[in-house]
């Protein structure tokens, strides 16, 4: 499944839970049209480190551009497409 949206933010992640997990990777905030809000809806999505790695995308470079979201089964982000 993929969804638009305006990709508006991230922020990097990388320390050591409570519980001794690591968590390593980058919430990305982004604004998308709902029919149940008035204006924009806000998201925050996390990207493991992995996953970004694979996707081998320039973050910084797709701050108020227009985005597709590619998602996996589980709605977990695998692939990110500037919309021109």
């Amino acid at each position: 499944m993929d969804f638009s949206y305006k990709f508006v933010g991230y922020q990097i992640l990388n320390f050591d839970t409570k519980e001794g997990n690591r968590i390593d990777g980058v919430n990305i905030f982004v604004l998308c049209k709902d029919e149940n809000v008035n204006g924009y809806k806000a998201e925050k999505k996390f990207i493991s480190r992995q996953s970004i790695d694979k996707m081998r995308i320039n973050l910084e470079a797709l701050i108020n551009k227009s985005v597709n979201i590619f998602c996996d089964f589980k709605g977990r982000p695998v692939a990110i497409q500037e919309l021109k």
